[in-house]
Protein backbone atom coordinates (compact mmCIF):
# COMPACT_ATOMS: atom_id res chain seq x y z
CA UNK A 1 0.00 0.00 0.00
CA UNK A 2 1.33 3.31 -0.83
CA UNK A 3 1.82 6.19 1.08
CA UNK A 4 -1.17 8.19 -0.40
CA UNK A 5 -3.57 5.34 -0.21
CA UNK A 6 -2.43 4.54 3.42
CA UNK A 7 -3.56 8.18 4.56
CA UNK A 8 -6.64 7.77 2.93
CA UNK A 9 -7.66 4.80 4.71
CA UNK A 10 -6.22 6.31 8.19
CA UNK A 11 -8.58 9.48 7.50
CA UNK A 12 -11.80 7.61 6.71
CA UNK A 13 -10.93 5.09 9.79
CA UNK A 14 -11.06 8.16 12.35
CA UNK A 15 -13.66 9.63 10.37
CA UNK A 16 -15.93 6.35 11.26
CA UNK A 17 -14.66 6.24 14.40
CA UNK A 18 -15.59 9.59 15.54
CA UNK A 19 -19.09 9.32 14.23
CA UNK A 20 -19.50 6.28 16.52
CA UNK A 21 -18.23 7.49 19.30
CA UNK A 22 -20.95 10.25 18.60
CA UNK A 23 -23.65 8.51 18.07
CA UNK A 24 -23.08 5.54 20.01
CA UNK A 25 -22.33 8.06 22.78
CA UNK A 26 -26.01 9.25 22.76
CA UNK A 27 -27.53 5.67 22.74
CA UNK A 28 -25.34 4.66 26.30
CA UNK A 29 -25.03 7.42 27.99
CA UNK A 30 -27.16 8.18 30.89
CA UNK A 31 -27.78 11.93 32.09
CA UNK A 32 -24.03 13.51 31.36
CA UNK A 33 -22.15 10.16 32.15
CA UNK A 34 -21.15 8.80 28.70
CA UNK A 35 -19.45 5.91 30.39
CA UNK A 36 -22.83 5.00 32.32
CA UNK A 37 -23.06 1.43 30.91
CA UNK A 38 -19.53 0.62 32.07
CA UNK A 39 -20.37 1.78 35.67
CA UNK A 40 -23.38 0.18 35.70
CA UNK A 41 -22.59 -3.44 34.38
CA UNK A 42 -19.50 -3.15 36.76
CA UNK A 43 -21.75 -2.51 39.99
CA UNK A 44 -23.70 -5.54 38.57
CA UNK A 45 -20.55 -7.99 38.62
CA UNK A 46 -19.09 -6.53 40.99
CA UNK A 47 -15.94 -5.18 38.99
CA UNK A 48 -14.52 -2.21 38.01
CA UNK A 49 -15.49 -0.16 35.11
CA UNK A 50 -12.01 -0.96 33.13
CA UNK A 51 -13.08 -4.39 34.17
CA UNK A 52 -16.37 -4.32 32.58
CA UNK A 53 -15.56 -2.60 29.35
CA UNK A 54 -12.97 -5.62 28.78
CA UNK A 55 -15.05 -7.92 28.79
CA UNK A 56 -16.98 -6.36 26.43
CA UNK A 57 -13.98 -5.54 24.30
CA UNK A 58 -13.05 -8.83 24.96
CA UNK A 59 -15.89 -10.37 22.30
CA UNK A 60 -14.50 -8.00 19.69
CA UNK A 61 -11.09 -9.18 20.06
CA UNK A 62 -11.96 -13.08 19.93
CA UNK A 63 -13.75 -12.12 16.69
CA UNK A 64 -10.69 -10.51 15.45
CA UNK A 65 -8.45 -12.85 16.37
CA UNK A 66 -10.78 -15.98 14.67
CA UNK A 67 -10.74 -13.69 11.63
CA UNK A 68 -7.06 -13.26 11.25
CA UNK A 69 -6.97 -17.26 12.17
CA UNK A 70 -9.02 -17.75 8.51
CA UNK A 71 -6.61 -15.99 7.06
CA UNK A 72 -4.21 -18.91 6.81
CA UNK A 73 -7.21 -20.79 5.34
CA UNK A 74 -7.26 -17.80 2.51
CA UNK A 75 -10.38 -16.55 4.31
CA UNK A 76 -10.31 -12.81 4.47
CA UNK A 77 -13.51 -10.24 6.34
CA UNK A 78 -15.48 -8.11 4.38
CA UNK A 79 -15.56 -4.58 4.23
CA UNK A 80 -18.50 -4.58 6.41
CA UNK A 81 -17.25 -6.56 9.04
CA UNK A 82 -13.53 -4.93 9.17
CA UNK A 83 -15.06 -1.58 9.46
CA UNK A 84 -17.18 -2.83 12.44
CA UNK A 85 -14.68 -4.84 14.19
CA UNK A 86 -11.63 -2.33 13.76
CA UNK A 87 -13.56 0.43 14.37
CA UNK A 88 -15.07 -0.99 17.59
CA UNK A 89 -11.77 -2.01 18.88
CA UNK A 90 -9.97 1.24 18.23
CA UNK A 91 -13.67 2.84 19.97
CA UNK A 92 -13.42 0.49 23.09
CA UNK A 93 -9.44 1.77 23.25
CA UNK A 94 -10.36 5.40 23.57
CA UNK A 95 -13.39 4.58 25.89
CA UNK A 96 -10.65 2.58 28.34
CA UNK A 97 -8.71 5.51 27.84
CA UNK A 98 -11.73 7.79 29.05
CA UNK A 99 -12.94 5.15 32.08
CA UNK A 100 -8.55 5.21 33.00
CA UNK A 101 -8.75 9.39 33.31
CA UNK A 102 -12.37 9.67 34.91
CA UNK A 103 -11.47 6.59 37.71
CA UNK A 104 -8.21 8.83 38.48
CA UNK A 105 -10.17 11.55 38.40
CA UNK A 106 -12.74 10.89 41.08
Amino acid sequence: MNQRDFKKLVKARQKHTDETLIVKGAEYARGNDRLHNFYRSAAMNEETAPQALWGMFSKHLVSLMDMVDDTAEDIYPSEAQITEKIGDSINYLHLLEALFVDVKDN
